[in-house]
């Protein structure tokens, strides 16, 4: 009895108390009595992918109504070595009562993007003679003021003349759509997150990235064992991948009619291995002219070459975000010094936080505060592209359509 008063008086008292995690509610729509505060933090986020946060919530009320918490807007803040905050800031897609202990509730929240609701609605629908950026706009007028977003592409976005959503007896999500199209052109996209909600970016060269957040681009190489409160890398690895060595693109226009090619070599020096070609045959919307085929094919190298290397990191730096690089310092091997090949983007993490809520109360289970994280990144000089199917499915129409001409 005495461990569950101890409980119910941390609870009580956490907005007081200076914790490494603070939830809050932008937007307002905190159930009245609710009292929640957060104790642990698994989240994954990525470039071209939605985040997910799922939250560990305290409450000495087990009663809370679900739906009053669906579609809320959570903010959940890291407290950082300098007294900023990293914000991981997201939509409730899912709320639930886990277990009761005594006069404590525990729920788990599942917070994700603005743009996960593009999922839930279906489409068939033409784009007539529309840019890509058009498209986008058309498609997120739909949701009214939920989407947040930049547009930060620099090459040509060039108008096509006729561009297909769904076109089945199932339609097709404006998920899917927007992701399927920005991947073929090679777009990759971020989110910033602040206190009240977070910004979609969409971006054609990830070597333009910002630096992380902080005094400096640096973060230290530091083999475990060392002071744990310095924010570091602990372990780096270097993985690579056998991919395709160059590809050839090839168009045919009828009104035109001569086979146009064009192709590239990759610049990724993978060993003594057979130099094998990926070739693709677009039909006659392909290309039309030779400068937009070698455009075509350099996309598709790069593509390749994402996949081609990379870098898995465990750390504790609460300054690293998707979408931004750091300069890798003491490290060892070709990492070293201030010049490109020490700087990378960070492309996915995987971050784990507690506060300590239970261990100050005595209760079973109890932990320390702490934050660690996993991290894959990339050389910030190599740009990288998303390429098809990374978080879309090919969709295409295979039965006539029926249009009314206007």
């Amino acid at each position: 009895m005495a461990a569950e008063t101890n409980t119910a008086q941390v609870i009580a008292s956490a907005r007081q108390n200076a914790r490494l995690l603070r939830l809050s509610f932008p937007r307002g729509g905190e159930p009245a009595g609710a009292g929640l505060v957060v104790n642990r933090l698994r989240a994954s986020e990525g470039l071209s992918r939605d985040f997910e946060f799922t939250a560990e919530l305290l409450s000495s009320n087990a009663d809370l109504a679900l739906k009053d918490l669906q579609g809320k807007m959570l903010s959940i803040g890291l407290v950082r070595p300098d007294g900023t905050l990293r914000y991981f800031t997201g939509i409730v897609f899912a709320f639930q009562l886990v277990r009761t202990d005594g006069n404590l509730a525990f729920y788990e929240v599942r917070l994700g993007p603005w743009l996960k609701y593009l999922r839930l609605r279906h489409n068939n629908r033409l784009f007539h003679r529309k840019t890509l950026r058009e498209q986008t706009q058309i498609v997120f007028d739909d949701y009214d003021t939920l989407p947040q977003w930049k547009w930060q592409v620099h090459g040509e976005d060039t108008a096509v003349t006729m561009a297909s959503q769904g076109g089945g007896a199932q339609g097709e999500s404006d998920h899917n759509y927007l992701h399927r199209r920005w991947e073929a052109a090679g777009y990759s996209y971020w989110y910033e997150h602040d206190a009240n909600g977070h910004t979609l970016t969409l971006t054609d060269d990830s070597t333009l990235a910002q630096v992380i957040d902080g005094a400096s681009s640096d973060i230290r190489f530091q083999r475990e064992g060392g002071a744990q409160e310095e924010d570091a890398i602990h372990q780096w690895s270097a993985i690579r991948e056998l991919v395709s060595a160059q590809t050839a693109v090839s168009a045919f226009d009828f009104k035109n009619p001569r086979p146009q090619h064009a192709g590239t070599l990759s610049s990724n020096q993978q060993g003594d291995v057979p130099q094998l070609e990926v070739h693709e045959y677009g039909g006659a919307r392909h290309f039309k002219t030779s400068r937009e085929g070698d455009e075509r094919a350099r996309l598709r190298i790069e593509e390749i070459e994402a996949r081609g290397k990379h870098f898995d990191a465990q750390g504790n730096s609460r300054f690293v975000l998707p979408g931004r690089y750091f300069r890798l310092a003491d490290h060892f091997g070709r990492t070293q010094g201030t010049g490109p090949e020490s700087e990378f983007l960070i492309v996915e993490i995987e971050h784990t936080a507690s506060n300590n809520y239970l261990q100050k109360a005595g209760e079973d289970g109890g932990e320390l505060a702490h934050y660690s994280n996993r991290l894959t990144c990339s050389r910030r000089g190599i740009c990288w592209r998303p390429g098809r199917g990374f978080h879309s499915v090919d969709h295409r129409v295979l039965s006539p359509q029926t249009a009314t001409v206007v």
